[in-house]
């Protein structure tokens, strides 16, 4: 999806489906969530992370693993930076087709270069447990591998939410 997006113009006409599925989200109800994300699979997560973070009385943490091709395929970068501004918010961009020699990310940016796989998401998680959520949103394959490497830690489904 990113890939087309990246082509439209001011004024081309678009049709839009969705959302689907119901994703219900209570204040205080996991200590950590853990959000990740592929290209245009972060519109969910600002949703859920503007939910958390414009709530005084909220103190969950959230951090969210965001995967990019290069740094100038990072959707919202703006939005991001102004979210990474709350004391409960925290983000990593991974970046997999990046030119490391003449990249220059911004100054405090969080950057990886390579891909989120199970080797990430175990130095990145809290342990399995039930303060724990991890919402998963990105292409189908992004998706499926991502649930298979979070079973291989330990997580169950109830801790599992993918968009």
């Amino acid at each position: 999806m990113s890939r087309y997006v990246r082509t439209w113009q001011v004024g081309d006409m678009v049709e839009w489906r969705g959302p689907f599925g119901t994703f219900t989200y209570r204040a205080n109800q996991y200590h950590h969530v853990v959000m990740v994300a592929a290209g245009t699979g972060i519109t969910p997560m600002l949703q859920v992370a503007r939910c958390v973070l414009g709530n005084e009385e909220d103190e969950t943490l959230v951090r969210l693993l965001y995967a990019c091709r290069r740094y100038q395929d990072i959707l919202l970068k703006d939005v991001l930076d102004n979210l990474a501004a709350f004391w409960n918010f925290s983000v990593s961009y991974y970046l997999s087709q990046e030119d490391q020699k003449n990249f220059k990310p911004k100054y405090g940016d969080e950057i990886h270069h390579g891909r989120v796989d199970q080797a990430v998401l175990s130095a990145e998680l809290p342990p399995p447990g039930s303060g724990v959520l991890v919402l998963i949103c990105g292409t189908r394959s992004f998706n499926s591998d991502m649930e298979e490497s979070l079973k291989a830690l330990g997580f169950s489904q109830t801790n599992i939410f993918r968009f």
